[in-house]
């Protein structure tokens, strides 16, 4: 009797599990896309980018609604098991969070393209041949300076790694390891209720 309610636990267990397996993920450092801008200040990620002497400037964020938000100066980022120098959310204009970019800038190609592979098995072994994802691929460097996987849900989200030659800010060149998730619907949803 054990063992039937035992393999019928696991089988329930297993079968609520499998579905998941087949969205691209919805939450990034405990941030759900369709969190509204105030929300997203306020959790624990922020927080903690901004605590002590930095408190003004999460005090001002919190006053002025901004585009977008970026956490990684003050602490170190950690998503998916790696080092990220920056995680930036994006709101759409009802400011409600609907983007996640993750990046990491690098001087040597070597290692921008060891870190973008090692990224994309992790999110290959997540998201490859799961019922429901579809993927792209841009495997060819020569044409743009650029690589890119590209995973997408049914659900209107997606999951995209690249690897870019760009300039900095301040104009000297690097090569970054990009990570964006997005959700369309959300975006999608945003607009529509602010129209109204």
């Amino acid at each position: 009797m054990k063992k039937i309610l035992f393999t019928l636990l696991i089988l329930i267990l297993s079968s609520a599990v499998a579905p998941a397996r087949n969205r691209i993920q919805d939450t990034f450092l405990g941030i759900r896309f369709g969190s509204d801008y105030t929300a997203v200040c306020r959790s624990d990620c922020f927080r903690s980018e901004f605590s002590g002497h930095n408190r003004w400037a999460l005090r001002d964020y919190k006053r002025y609604n901004r585009e977008s938000l970026a956490v990684g100066y003050y602490h170190r980022l950690i998503f998916g098991g790696y080092y990220w120098k920056e995680a930036r959310f994006y709101f759409t204009d009802a400011q409600v969070f609907y983007k996640v970019r993750f990046y990491t800038p690098y001087t040597d190609k070597q290692s921008s393209q060891d870190r973008y592979n090692e990224v994309r098995e992790s999110l290959h072994e997540r998201y490859g041949g799961a019922a429901g994802i579809s993927v792209e691929t841009d495997d060819v460097w020569d044409d743009d300076d650029a690589l890119s996987v590209t995973y997408r849900d049914e659900n209107g989200r997606s999951c995209v790694l690249s690897l870019e030659l760009r300039k900095s800010q301040n104009g000297k060149k690097f090569y970054y390891v990009f990570l964006r998730y997005e959700d369309t619907d959300v975006k999608i949803n945003a607009s529509y209720m602010e129209d109204l």
